[in-house]
């Protein structure tokens, strides 16, 4: 059986290096033959709308050209959409030319981020109900969490949860990291460090409290001055991130932090790199909201703080208290390699591939 992926980057983007990327060698080892077919330059971004706009129409065009190209696979995973934000017209025609459709969704698409809306002329077709649209052409549908099944349901289809997973065989322990400074550890994109300014008091009384760092891997250079005026004693790191560093720069986290507000975007995204923390041992932080109280068993495995007091209390804990930080990293990794590690999860999204195929 052979099966394609269709997503919007390269294995440099999160969504398809953990939801198709990495699952063609676990497939290939119960007979399903993987492909993947990114959009040329799906990685590139920029803030100037006449280059947004080339990106989009060069998208467009792509996978119109792909359309006939589909019809010689077994199944076609949708990862997300085709083309973020624009009318499901392309994934309508390709579902006529290869109705055998999985949708994969790891994101709430059906929901636009705060001022992320797509360039001119290409927001005189923004969709902002998308997801009928999406689900009414697929034959199966993956969602990474109950929020985005309950957002499927809602819409009279059934959807299979399969959460976002990690290889543990990749995601180990390192060697405990330094007492001091203690280093507070976030891992993700220039886009989600509006969650990181919005705790930077209870980032700020820490550092007022004891020697700590933050380390934000791939947030934007800017990050640091932003926060200096919220969190003048909090010294600020932000390395780039790159796929052949992320699981040291995680090994060297003194705890790990994912802080979410509580709204309906947040509410439906992965919890990626919560997972990544706790594979390594790093004790994990983590906001209350949608998928983190999924994964979180508070006290257990990680800690879920609701509130700035209850952010400065954990991260003070967990630096003052290595043995409570060891308990909650062992606890935390056996979480991910039972529920969340890549080997669990592809015998699952093999069993969706082959309904769609049937």
């Amino acid at each position: 059986m052979q099966v394609l992926f269709l997503t919007q980057t390269d294995d440099r983007g999160a969504s398809a290096r953990l939801r198709a990327y990495q699952f063609v060698r676990p497939l290939a080892r119960l007979g399903i033959d993987a492909r993947v077919w990114p959009l040329p330059l799906g990685n590139a971004t920029s803030a100037l709308p006449p280059l947004r706009a080339a990106l989009h129409l060069l998208h467009a065009c792509r996978r119109i050209v792909d359309i006939p190209r589909v019809r010689r696979f077994d199944a076609v995973v949708i990862q997300r959409d085709l083309v973020a934000h624009l009318y499901p017209w392309i994934e309508s025609a390709m579902a006529r030319v290869n109705p055998r459709i999985v949708l994969d969704l790891d994101d709430p698409i059906h929901l636009h981020p705060p001022g992320r809306p797509p360039a001119w002329p290409f927001r005189l077709l923004w969709d902002r109900a998308k997801l009928p649209g999406l689900v009414r052409f697929a034959r199966q549908v993956v969602v990474a969490n109950g929020v985005l099944r309950e957002a499927v349901a809602s819409l009279g289809v059934e959807a299979a949860v399969i959460p976002t997973s990690i290889d543990t065989n990749r995601w180990t322990p390192g060697a405990p990291p330094g007492r001091s400074p203690f280093v507070i550890g976030w891992i993700g994109s220039p886009g989600t460090t509006a969650y990181l300014e919005a705790i930077s008091p209870a980032l700020d009384a820490v550092a007022r409290e004891i020697p700590c760092i933050l380390r934000a891997v791939g947030a934007d250079a800017k990050l640091p001055d932003r926060l200096r005026r919220a969190a003048p004693a909090l010294r600020v790191e932000t390395p780039p991130w790159s796929g052949a560093d992320e699981v040291a720069e995680v090994r060297a986290f003194g705890a790990g932090i994912m802080p979410l507000s509580d709204d309906a975007w947040s509410r439906g995204k992965s919890a990626t790199k919560l997972l990544q923390y706790m594979a390594c041992e790093v004790p994990a932080i983590a906001s209350p909201i949608g998928a983190n109280r999924d994964i979180v068993k508070d006290g257990v495995n990680g800690i879920l703080a609701g509130s700035g007091p209850r952010w400065t209390e954990a991260l003070l804990s967990l630096a003052r208290d290595r043995d409570l930080g060891a308990k909650l990293g062992r606890e935390g990794r056996a979480t991910v390699v039972a529920e969340y590690d890549v080997e669990v999860s592809a015998p699952k999204l093999a069993e969706v591939i082959r309904r769609a195929a049937a």
